[in-house]
């Protein structure tokens, strides 16, 4: 009975990605048929298709150019490092005077787009899950497709995806946006198939965390759920999913052998890495922290936390649950990644092979300051 799986254990089958999807993913893709017309069915296409972008852990704004037969055939993000915002375009260096504009980057892009007779689509991810557009979104939209607009020729401005969880929002040129529309994964919606959040162990889930000394309070819910029937965690270790709330919102349990494997093996340690973040990105998890209900576990859960892969680990020392970071091995001087998020680094730049050879792309590399992704 000891190693009996647990009822609700949560078996995710996403497909694994090492490394991160690049921009080069979706070139090649033709969003419509043999209509050649934008319609609600490529909207739905471009949402599966562009799928992959959805993160957890930072927003990235994205400029999508199609050719006439709305082919993808170009692709850059910029990302700025930063959980609730991004910058759409790049900062000129001071020598740059080409564009006498406030937008000198975005000016760069329409002069790319009608030297090329291309189509654009714009597209970011909310981290948060929420695709609903702010205000900054609305403007932003507004401001790039009156630019696009401005070059002449019709429907090269095609509209504005924000992504997230199992649903996105689409602007369409003189029709506004629209929240409704279904990401769906291989045929499926991903909703109908979460298996994260579970109705009898929601209740255990009314916490939100503001210090390092709160943490350890998962050790008791951990203790709590293993007393239920059916519940055992001798095999198994409780890995609670957080939210962008810091809230915890599920639990993923992983079987101890693959964690005993994951710190000795270094395949193995990717495997359990790609899955986590797959499921992050799947259901809207900020991130995991694993809790120590068995002891025999405490050394090679330490072993991989030591790589950065979770928000935070609780272990037990001296008999009593403490929060762990890389950093430190006590509450007192606890402050890891989950209650502070990185400063705002410098914007970092990515483009597809075929963009880099474009004099746009020239430009770029010589007047504008960024990072390559």
């Amino acid at each position: 009975m000891e190693d009996k799986k647990p009822r609700f254990q949560h078996v995710f089958s996403a497909k694994i990605r090492e490394p991160p999807p690049s921009v080069e993913e979706v070139i090649g893709v033709k969003l419509v048929n043999n209509d050649n017309c934008f319609d609600s069915e490529s909207i739905k296409k471009l949402g599966d298709v562009l799928s992959i972008y959805r993160n957890k852990k930072e927003e990235t704004f994205r400029y999508l150019f199609l050719d006439k037969d709305y082919k993808i055939v170009e692709h850059i993000g910029i990302c700025s490092h930063s959980l609730n915002s991004c910058k759409a375009a790049l900062q000129p260096n001071k020598n740059f005077k080409r564009f006498p504009s406030e937008d000198p980057f975005l000016d760069l892009i329409c002069e790319h787009v009608k030297k090329n007779d291309l189509k654009i689509i714009l597209a970011h991810n909310h981290p948060s899950g929420n695709v609903q557009e702010s205000s900054e979104d609305i403007f932003l939209t507004s401001k790039i497709e009156l630019k696009i607009n401005q070059l002449g020729g019709k429907n090269k401005f095609l509209g504005h995806i924000i992504l997230d969880h199992g649903k996105f929002n689409f602007y369409t040129p003189n029709k506004g946006w629209n929240n409704e529309y279904i990401i769906l994964t291989n045929n499926m919606n991903i909703n109908d198939k979460d298996p994260l959040i579970k109705k009898n162990i929601k209740p255990y889930f009314n916490y939100t965390f503001s210090s390092p000394y709160e943490i350890t309070i998962l050790h008791d819910i951990a203790k709590k759920l293993d007393a239920k029937e059916n519940w055992n965690f001798k095999s198994f270790t409780p890995f609670f999913c957080v939210n962008n709330d810091n809230k915890p919102i599920a639990v993923k349990f992983i079987d101890n052998e693959t964690i005993f494997n994951a710190s000795q093996d270094k395949k193995a340690f990717f495997d359990l890495r790609n899955s986590l973040t797959q499921t992050a990105k799947n259901f809207g998890i900020k991130g995991f922290i694993p809790v120590v209900v068995n002891e025999k576990t405490t050394i090679p859960i330490d072993k991989i936390a030591r790589k950065d892969i979770f928000m935070d680990v609780v272990i037990l020392k001296d008999n009593n649950p403490v929060a762990w970071s890389i950093s430190a091995q006590n509450t007192e001087t606890h402050y890891p990644h989950f209650f502070s998020f990185p400063s705002i680094a410098d914007v970092g730049f990515e483009q597809s092979k075929n963009f880099k050879k474009t004099n746009a792309s020239k430009e770029i590399k010589k007047n504008f300051f960024y990072v390559e992704r």
